[in-house]
């Protein structure tokens, strides 16, 4: 159990990790596009607040995590997620048809 509830958890920090991920290259694709204008159109660079929010972003992969550990334990504690039976990397006799 403590496996799962850790894979899930992990799971969920990833998901985080990837969207903040995918915010700051959205942001560097702006300031990279903003910087090619020329110098007559002048406006404000593109702020990284614009693209990522510090107080929900954290608490989105939080519950992330919490969903994540959920689903784990759910289909760990039902049966419907299991680790493959075998014995030191050798499959056993009964699955060997």
């Amino acid at each position: 159990m403590p496996t799962l509830v850790l894979l899930g958890a992990a799971g969920g920090v990833l998901r985080g990790v990837l969207d903040f991920y995918v915010r700051f290259l959205a942001w560097q694709a702006a300031r990279q596009s903003h910087r090619r204008l020329p110098t007559g159109r002048a406006s404000p660079a593109p702020q990284f607040h614009d693209y990522v929010d510090p107080v929900a972003d954290p608490v989105a992969a939080a519950v992330h995590s919490a969903m994540g550990v959920g689903a784990a334990v759910l289909l760990g504690t039902t049966g419907a997620l299991e680790p493959p039976k075998t014995s030191g990397g050798v499959c056993p006799p009964e699955s060997r048809a």
